[in-house]
């Protein structure tokens, strides 16, 4: 491939390994995470493809990079990438499939057994130099019904993992193959179903129109007081101040966020004086040291593809496959 290829990189944390088999092939150009949308789209005047963890990439960077080919996601979620304008000026759009379902899957259930063992509180009240037993009993999740919104990759795996405790699984997918659930031994019903009769709700659907607030105020009044919330999904899925309410109302035993609605969080946000509300890290469930080395890898490959004019492991938007103003795709 021509040596004059260019590629940003709008993040400043990728795993070298990606890195270095990109800077290969291309020139690179590096931003920090959360650089401001003018700064991304000047960066991105005569580029080839952008490689993209938690940058914004819309209309605006699109439009701006008349040379630009394939916007590689680092991650799974694509909601910080304009789609429809990539779609519409030739640019493919690609993710890592699966290279992050694992850590995902794991943290997920550490949400979920922290929560049932009040582990962050019982921590903070022996730095406190507290010992009350009494306060931090918690609970078993052997033998709950685990609710999971979503039966993909991360969802599936969530599945399998709770066999280890045996947990009743209940999910809500109208996309799912019925055979499929069943091979994971998860009753299908409905969201109403499933709110009623979870002890643990967990989320692995992506952002859209269609999930936006899936869980908000109603909800959370459909699902047991002793319910358990975990979202490491995405921030929009969650109304977060109808959580907030809920968790100061007592209609909800706790919840564990992982993703927010607006990244990074403001220190004014009325998350932070919430009990029973575990923040359990900034967007970081997918981010185990051998995943980030996967993600990484993964994206670098899809963009190094483009530009041999194959298509990408996994490629969001299949239509531009077939046009071929920006690529010459091999047949």
């Amino acid at each position: 491939m021509p040596a004059s290829r260019k590629v940003l990189i709008a993040d400043d944390n990728i795993s070298p390994e990606g890195v270095d088999l990109l800077s290969r092939a291309a020139d690179l150009v590096h931003l920090p995470a959360y650089t401001p949308e003018p700064e991304i789209a000047a960066a991105a005047a005569d580029v080839d493809g952008i490689l993209v963890r938690a940058c914004e990439i819309p209309a605006s960077v699109v439009e701006a990079a008349p040379r630009l080919q394939v916007v590689s996601r680092h991650g799974v979620g694509y909601d910080n990438v304009d789609v429809e304008a990539c779609t519409r000026n030739g640019i493919v759009v690609s993710i890592t499939e699966r290279a992050n379902v694992q850590a995902v899957s794991e943290h997920a259930f550490a949400c979920m057994l922290a929560l049932a063992n009040k582990i962050v509180a019982a921590d903070a009240g022996i730095r406190r130099g507290e010992w009350e037993r009494a306060a931090y009993v918690g609970t078993e999740m052997h033998g709950k019904v685990l609710g999971i919104f979503g039966l993909g990759r991360i969802g599936s795996r969530v599945a399998r993992q709770a066999a280890a405790f045996q947990m009743e699984v209940v999910a809500c997918d109208p996309y799912v193959d019925p055979a499929h659930a069943a091979e994971l031994r998860a009753e299908l019903v409905s969201a109403e179903a499933l709110l009623h009769r979870a002890d643990y709700v967990t989320l692995h659907v992506p952002l859209s129109v269609a999930t936006h607030h899936l869980i908000g105020a109603p909800e959370l009044e459909a699902m047991k007081l002793t319910a358990f919330l975990v979202n490491t999904s995405r921030g929009g899925i969650v109304d977060e101040r109808a959580v907030c309410a809920a968790l100061r109302a007592g209609r909800l035993a706790g919840a564990a966020l992982d993703v927010f609605e607006q990244e990074p969080v403001s220190s004014e946000h009325p998350l932070h004086d919430v009990e029973n509300l575990l923040l359990c890290s900034p967007h970081v469930a997918g981010q185990s040291q051998e995943s980030m080395v996967r993600m990484s890898l993964h994206a670098a490959e899809n963009i190094l593809r483009v530009f041999r004019g194959q298509p990408p492991s996994f490629t969001v938007n299949p239509e531009v496959l077939s046009d071929t103003s920006r690529v010459t795709w091999k047949r």
